[in-house]
């Protein structure tokens, strides 16, 4: 620490330990100086160290929890508890903050609501700097919060244009477990449908599906299918069902009470690559576990003190699975 402070320009070592720790005490720019010298004498984070620190840190009781504010733009926690997926990813999340000293404050800006922008104002008046997006549906623009104010991350949320760390579920490896689950229970017609109501999700698991009809190209391709709202759905459909004679179907959930009216009379099973629940036909991604890895991420954040719109937006894909 002393060869490192004195590389910055003689600043005292506490200044080289909080600017090593990202500590906002500090200034960027300040920071940035630090770090630069560390890498200049061939510094690097020793892992056990690391690791005792964050076994101290866990076995000393915390004088009080660490707050995270739950966003999303349901109306109330009633709507977002009738939603299957956020209701699990829900639980998810507060098993991961209580084992992690952490709690999580639930805000809501859907109808009825504060507006995203009066909702900030009230996040920085309590001093919540670590925001977790939980299924946001609409667009949250660069505007809409102060995020170089917070450590964030989204749950799915992936029509968002800003650019943020996100946890998902796998959409894409979930239709080709379907497919191959078809093709191996002798299915050589398989169709998908998509709805529009969630592009970007939709799109994922569309890719999938395609990446399968490639990789098997004696497999009978069928063209996709495209809800674009019931108005003029039924003849459509019925002319895509005659044209291509799909045995089974792939579909995203909110496609299923289409389907159930449309196929009422016919036989032929129907797969949600996002579906409702467990016994639903179909994968029901792992919510829970998205929830979990949502807040461990965000707590990642908040203890190496990164906050505002991140250089790379990554995003983490949780595995999905064929129920047993």
């Amino acid at each position: 620490m002393r060869d490192v402070a004195r590389l910055a320009g003689d600043v005292h070592p506490s200044t080289v330990s909080l600017a090593l720790r990202n500590n906002p005490r500090i200034s960027p720019e300040m920071r940035a100086t630090v770090q630069a010298a560390a890498n200049q004498v061939g510094y690097r984070r020793d892992p056990l160290l690391d690791a005792f620190n964050q076994h101290r840190l866990k076995s000393v009781p915390h004088r009080a929890s660490r707050h995270i504010a739950a966003i999303s733009d349901f109306s109330s926690a009633g709507e977002l508890a009738r939603s299957p997926h956020h209701a699990a990813a829900r639980a998810g999340a507060m098993e991961a903050a209580a084992r992690l000293h952490c709690h999580l404050d639930f805000f809501f800006c859907g109808p009825g609501q504060p507006s995203p922008r009066r909702l900030d104002a009230v996040l920085a008046a309590r001093g919540l700097r670590a925001l977790l997006l939980f299924g946001v549906r609409e667009n949250l623009g660069p505007t809409d919060f102060t995020w170089s104010r917070t450590c964030t991350v989204a749950i799915d949320s992936l029509q968002m244009s800003t650019p943020l760390y996100r946890v998902t579920p796998d959409y894409r490896e979930a239709t080709r477990l379907l497919w191959r689950q078809a093709r191996a229970q002798g299915h050589r017609r398989i169709g998908i449908i998509r709805s529009n109501a969630s592009p970007l999700i939709e799109d994922r698991a569309i890719a999938g599906f395609l990446l399968e009809e490639f990789r098997h190209p004696e497999a009978t391709a069928i063209p996709i299918f495209t809800l674009a709202g019931e108005r003029g759905a039924r003849p459509r459909f019925h002319a895509w069902l005659q044209a291509h004679g799909p045995t089974v179907i792939i579909h995203p959930s909110i496609a299923g009470k289409f389907l159930a009216q449309l196929l009422a009379r016919k036989k032929i099973p129907c797969l949600a690559f996002d579906a409702l629940s467990a016994d639903a036909p179909g994968i029901f991604p792992d919510y829970a576990e998205v929830g979990r890895r949502a807040v461990e991420q965000l707590i990642t954040l908040m203890q190496t003190n990164q906050r505002g719109l991140p250089p790379t937006a990554v995003c983490t894909y949780v595995p999905v699975q064929l129920p047993a």
